[in-house]
């Protein structure tokens, strides 16, 4: 947060890379002090597949958790499952 701080007089002179990584330096310094890490909200700015215009989106720590879970199981799933030939 220092350096980017130093190196910016204001937010408005940051790139929204430089913002979005000063909003998760703040939210992951909230969350340890305040033990409610899972509540934290941890942004990205990327683009999405398909399109070179970059977008910020942000979730929760724990939403995020949740979903990296949830794809993992489905992963494991489908690997246990038997794949079948296809046509006949």
């Amino acid at each position: 947060m220092y350096r980017l701080l130093e190196v910016h007089s204001t937010q408005a002179q940051m790139s929204e890379t430089d913002k979005v990584a000063l909003l998760n330096a703040q939210e992951e310094i909230n969350g340890v002090l305040l033990h409610n890490d899972n509540n934290r909200l941890v942004c990205e700015h990327v683009a999405p597949v398909g399109t070179h215009r970059p977008v910020t989106t942000c979730q929760t720590y724990g939403e995020k958790m949740a979903r990296e879970h949830n794809d993992q199981k489905y992963l494991e799933d489908r690997m246990r499952t038997p794949q079948r030939k296809a046509g006949g």
